[in-house]
């Protein structure tokens, strides 16, 4: 795992930044650390194209109701993929429909696909009034979290499921951060510190013992890991051990450039940065090395309807 306190030491190390100093504080050193995550090495581990990011919701359709919103903590803005579930739970992917085009998709009292409408999903060209059991499924890339110190976090203890309606958290300590009605996000701490559910409100506070409502509780959750205020983290989240170098020098490069050293930020850029990029990749890709990617023609004259299910009346 690659954690907060660790990130900060390697950098100091490398650096040679004091760790008493009036220039940069912590909490400045991990905003920069955010900001490079965000934007480099997110991009760079998507291009890989392995997924590492991605989690799956799914959510009930409501009858008649076509607009529904991406996930506000999406990658991007943007969905993986987009199935339709029915009430025997088959799955079938919807195609996406250009915005032009949704005018030809009007013949239909089924779901035949969607577009998106800023940050909303539209479905095409209507839902059904009777939706029962049926449900959209989202697979979608969940932004790493900002990186806060583990002392200011909730560590787990121990964990209980419906007891008396609640989903029970003992922690070693309650932080500030937590009162009542307050969101919280679970993290894990081993490596891979995934996010196992986010926004999940407090309903009550005893001692240091958190209640939420039966349910919501990840049943993945162990002792160890981690309670915190949401979109936030004291361990990378999704990121192998082997990208600390790299996010070590980017924000080295930052820290650097913001205190005057123009210089040494000059060598993290030319020298550091591209050599450990260089060996990252090669690490990186590919994930599997024994088994092949399977490709399907999703839109072949064999496969086509198949998969797409879609009705689409073409134009005059």
């Amino acid at each position: 795992m690659i954690t907060s306190e660790s990130l900060l030491a390697a950098v100091k190390r490398s650096t040679t930044v004091p760790s008493r100093q009036s220039l940069l504080e912590d909490a400045d050193m991990l905003a920069f650390a955010d900001e490079k995550i965000a934007s480099r090495m997110v991009p760079l581990i998507e291009s890989f194209d392995t997924d590492f990011f991605v989690r799956k919701d799914e959510i009930p359709l409501v009858g008649g109701m076509q607009f529904y919103d991406v996930p506000y903590r999406s990658v991007a803005r943007g969905l993986r993929d987009i199935q339709l579930k029915d009430g025997q739970g088959a799955l079938r992917s919807l195609p996406l429909i250009a915005l032009e085009d949704q005018v030809y998709f009007t013949m239909s009292s089924d779901i035949s696909g969607f577009y998106f409408e800023g940050d909303r999903i539209k479905l095409l060209p209507t839902v059904p009034t009777n939706t029962t059991y049926m449900s959209l499924v989202l697979w979608w890339r969940l932004a790493p979290s900002k990186l806060m110190l583990a002392a200011d976090a909730g560590t787990v203890t121990s964990v209980a499921y419906d007891v008396s309606g609640y989903d029970e958290v003992t922690l070693a300590s309650v932080p500030s951060f937590v009162t009542g009605s307050t969101d919280i996000d679970f993290v894990k701490k081993k490596s891979g510190s995934s996010i196992l559910d986010f926004d999940k409100t407090v309903q009550a506070i005893v001692g240091t013992t958190l209640k939420f409502t039966a349910g919501d509780v990840p049943t993945n959750l162990s002792v160890g890991d981690y309670v915190c205020p949401p979109e936030y983290s004291p361990v990378l989240n999704n990121m192998p051990n082997e990208a600390i170098a790299l996010i070590k020098s980017h924000v080295c490069q930052a820290i650097l450039e913001a205190v005057g050293d123009f210089d040494a930020a000059d060598r993290f850029a030319k020298v550091n940065i591209p050599a450990e990029e260089k060996d990252f990749k090669s690490i990186m890709s590919p994930r599997i090395d024994g088994e092949p990617v399977v490709v399907i023609h999703r839109r072949s004259l064999v496969r086509g309807n198949k998969f797409s299910q879609r009705r689409w009346i073409g134009p005059p």
